[in-house]
């Protein structure tokens, strides 16, 4: 999960950007240009980093930071578990290769 703390210029330039992959505006675009005409500053962060930009790294997001909770952890093990056992069950059949 990415976070910025941006200048307002930024809107200035996503204003003036034509629309990206999926016919949306993209922030990484607009902060490269907006890094060429006024510099950014970062910060290089160590740990675990999650795309939650994908429908699934939201998912493992999540997931992974209610199990670092200890009033959410049982009940998502208890979910983990449920559904694990469900699918497990519903899943179809392989047949024999004749």
């Amino acid at each position: 999960m990415g976070r910025y703390i941006l200048k307002p210029s930024i809107l200035t330039v996503l204003e003036t950007m034509e629309r990206g992959t999926g016919g949306e505006y993209q922030l990484t675009d607009a902060l490269r240009i907006a890094c060429r005409a006024e510099g950014l500053m970062a910060l290089d962060m160590r740990g675990e980093r999650y795309d939650v930009g994908d429908k699934f790294g939201c998912v493992k997001a999540i997931l992974e930071m209610g199990l670092t909770r200890s009033d959410l952890r049982p009940q998502l093990l208890e979910l983990i578990r449920q559904l694990s056992q469900e699918k497990a069950r519903s899943a179809p059949k392989k047949r024999a290769a004749i």
